[in-house]
């Protein structure tokens, strides 16, 4: 980023989750103490010079587990009308086989990275995957190949490249685009290629968050230019933060999301559809929601250009095809949208008939190129499909929700049993195919909350659909903080309505040590901006540092208040920083990190982790991320103790020593 630039930068961009959502917890017992959290936070009561306390931790939140019915019979499921089209699955599969075959060829016979055919073609394996398909392994095994240890691919020499040296920026965009994916979706044996190409694609950022290729290619329709990669860099980027839990990552996402933002007016006019479809995907990544209006405009937009027959042309006006239509199809089934609503099931029925009896659409050059998008605009429907009712992904709730949750048959093998789980709790439970219960908001504490249902199948797999609901005043997520151009960026998101006036004031302080821990000093400096809905982000130029006399390894917190209207207080967030580059820290402090895990070892999303030193003071508390991962960044030398407790699992804890230079690793699990 530029030197050039005044004391605040701001981005505002809408950001778009996937799903919907609803949960209900028993109103009596343990959960019922938690109702005196649900207002602000106690850290909101301060607005004076001093620091307030940091973002405390919620307490234990004991959910109470309910016993799940064993169930031996089988529903057919919900009535035929709220069921996928039976064709959707057949279709994606015989459009998968030969997706497979033909990318499988590609690669045989060339042996080199190429961009696109990989890439796209992993996504594609990987949803279908998830999603619970027959994936060929020799396919992927060799998508995989050409990502990785291929002529190009990621652990060459300097990288992602195309054709011993070329094309550097789109190729590194679209193979961390992959990586994510199969991240995410299959598993973390290629974590470490992710993280590199993470870092790799940050040297392309430019001034205003775009990911910028310097020799601008373009080769419509498979490389449409900046906005396509910059919503594969925050693919990227995203999933590197939830896999390292570096707040570094989240300031690159912000940075992209301001260039997002920038483009909106002119996305919509372009006469083609890809800026409509890359905007949203990136978004999206960036972990997005239909609450946010900016993400309502860009689905009203896409939706307008549908044909009437259901397809999407790649121009307007023009003639649908494959390529359009299943990006489109997968663009709208990311943020949100889903079967029975009528885009989604015009816009798969156009594909089911357009389907050749190979399984593809059509032969020729793009013929890879339109079944691999046409694949993911039908591969997102899984076995079973849940409808739920009553709360949107990413909402703020309160009061008592009802909540319905309808499950349809896919593909024959009926419904066993439905279970709803409150921060991976199994709060509710029953057989077949429908499940009714009530949210009552005041029995959980203020802050985020993830929850999940599990729909079971007649042939024993499982269809998962995970979100995040708020309750009470927590309107900033995502704080994290890094060395940018001289200076420490500090980006979060603000998750309030446009409808709600509101303000930010970041203070920072310096964080000194003290008899309980590190203690909050005195405010050092302190700005102001108008709220808005989206990513925002301060910069800090460090001036104040060199009048207060403040060493070069002093550590700092960045406190993040939300005003109302009347300039009172909601919610407090911070994140701690060194101001300086990470490279000179790390000759100071260390960092401890780690992942916590379920005792089906899946990650522990959303979790407290303390960092306890040897005399007892909780020295740092984070959140997990959505894979489990925490981090402690800054640590100084010494023995310290990892702690992590959850309602519903109890306490677990290890030990670990930091040194500087250092990152040292403490797993846990329950």
């Amino acid at each position: 980023m530029s030197s050039q630039r005044s004391s605040i930068l701001l981005s505002v961009v809408g950001l778009a989750v996937i799903g919907s959502v609803a949960l209900s917890l028993s109103p009596d017992g343990p959960l019922a103490e938690a109702r005196q959290h649900s207002g602000p936070s106690d850290a909101a009561a301060s607005t004076s010079g001093a620091a307030s306390t940091p973002e405390d931790s919620p307490p234990l939140v004991e959910l109470v587990a309910v016993e799940l019915p064993d169930c031996e019979t089988v529903s057919p499921g919900t009535p035929s009308e709220k069921r996928v089209d039976p064709r959707t699955r057949a279709s994606a599969q015989k459009g998968l086989d030969f997706l497979s075959g033909a990318a499988t060829t590609w690669q045989t016979q060339h042996d080199c990275y190429g961009c696109h055919v990989q890439a796209v073609t992993t996504e594609a394996l990987a949803v279908g995957i998830q999603k619970s398909y027959e994936v060929d392994d020799a396919a992927l095994e060799a998508m995989v190949r050409g990502l990785t240890s291929g002529k190009g691919g990621a652990r060459a020499d300097g990288g992602f490249q195309y054709h011993g040296g070329t094309l550097l920026a789109p190729s590194k965009a679209f193979g961390g685009a992959a990586l994510a994916r199969y991240d995410a979706l299959v598993d973390g044996q290629l974590t470490d290629d992710l993280l590199s190409v993470a870092q790799d694609l940050k040297q392309y950022q430019a001034d205003d968050g775009a990911l910028r290729d310097p020799g601008n290619w373009v080769n419509l329709p498979v490389g449409q230019g900046e906005l396509q990669f910059t919503w594969q860099a925050i693919a990227t980027w995203r999933q590197a933060y939830e896999r390292s839990a570096d707040p570094i990552w989240l300031t690159a996402v912000a940075e992209a999301e301001d260039y997002l933002s920038g483009q909106l007016a002119t996305v919509s006019s372009d006469t083609s559809i890809q800026p409509t479809t890359y905007a949203l995907l990136g978004m999206a990544d960036a972990g997005a929601s239909l609450e946010e209006a900016t993400v309502r405009a860009l689905v009203a937009d896409l939706e307008a250009r549908q044909t009437e027959g259901g397809g999407w042309a790649m121009q307007r006006g023009g003639t649908p095809d494959a390529f359009a239509t299943g990006q489109a199809l997968y663009t709208l089934r990311v943020v949100g949208l889903s079967d029975g609503h009528p885009a989604i099931d015009s816009g798969t029925a156009w594909l089911v008939d357009q389907q050749s009896s190979d399984g593809s659409w059509g032969h020729g050059g793009d013929e890879k190129a339109k079944a691999m998008w046409a694949v993911l605009g039908m591969v997102s429907v899984d076995a079973l499909h849940v409808s739920l009712a009553g709360v949107s992904h990413g909402q703020h709730v309160d009061g008592v929700v009802p909540l319905e949750v309808d499950v349809g048959d896919t593909e024959g093998s009926g419904v066993r049993s439905v279970t709803l789980l409150v921060d991976d709790v199994p709060v509710a439970g029953d057989c077949g195919a429908t499940l009714t219960h009530s949210l009552d908001t005041r029995s959980l504490s203020s802050g985020l909350h993830v929850l999940e249902v599990v729909a079971t199948d007649g042939e024993g797999r499982a269809t998962r659909r995970a979100t995040d609901i708020y309750t009470g005043d927590h309107y900033l997520v995502d704080a994290g903080s890094s060395w940018d151009d001289g200076g420490t960026a500090i980006s979060f998101r603000n998750l309030a309505p446009p409808t709600t006036a509101n303000s930010v004031r970041l203070r920072i302080h310096t964080l000194d040590g003290g008899a309980e821990g590190p203690v909050p000093g005195a405010a050092v400096a302190e700005m102001d901006a108008e709220g808005r809905q989206g990513a925002m982000r301060f910069w800090w130029d460090g001036a104040e540092i060199e009048g207060a006399k403040l060493a070069p390894d002093t550590r700092y917190r960045a406190e993040l208040a939300f005003l109302d209207a009347d300039g009172q207080v909601r919610h407090i967030t911070t994140t701690d920083f060194v101001h300086t580059d990470p490279r000179i820290a790390s000759q100071w402090y260390g960092q401890v990190n780690g992942k916590v895990d379920l005792p089906d070892a899946r990650g522990s999303a959303n979790t407290w982790v303390e960092l306890v030193d040897g005399a007892g003071h909780v020295v740092d508390k984070v959140l997990t991320t959505r894979e489990g991962q925490y981090r402690f960044k800054d640590v100084a030398d010494g023995d310290y103790e990892v702690r992590v407790k959850k309602g519903g699992f109890g306490s677990t804890s290890a030990p670990v020593s930091a040194s500087a230079g250092d990152d040292a690793n403490a797993d846990l699990e329950f």
